[in-house]
């Protein structure tokens, strides 16, 4: 369906949705700035969703996960640290398959995009 434009516009498809407490984003946020790390992923594989502070360029990279909840299909989303500069909140994410990424606090959301989307 098209907007007053005439342009193409997706519906925001939800693909995974978790509750992120500002405890956990704060500990990854901080893990990130200790390890050097660039990137901030969410990784689910086996049943599990993880956010890992590294550095998705080099594999070898020092990385800090916390496990954030289960999910029932495997998938990548990476975002820049400096992408993820909060305002201090408890979220609900929510990773669309349109590579965009919806975070829900009582006070302010945010899209943000992502870098990779896999799975």
């Amino acid at each position: 369906k098209g907007d007053a434009y005439g342009r193409n516009i997706r519906a925001f498809e939800p693909m995974y949705q978790v509750k992120l407490e500002q405890a956990v984003i704060g500990k990854i946020l901080k893990a990130s700035g200790v390890i050097r790390a660039p990137n901030i992923s969410l990784v689910s594989e086996g049943g599990v969703a993880k956010l890992i502070a590294h550095d998705v360029k080099v594999k070898s990279s020092d990385r800090y996960e916390v496990e954030v909840g289960a999910a029932d299909r495997n998938f990548t989303v990476n975002w820049k640290v400096e992408d993820l500069r909060l305002f201090p909140d408890d979220y609900s994410l929510t990773i669309a398959e349109q590579l965009i990424t919806k975070w829900e606090g009582s006070v302010v959301s945010y899209h943000i995009a992502t870098e990779i989307v896999a799975g």
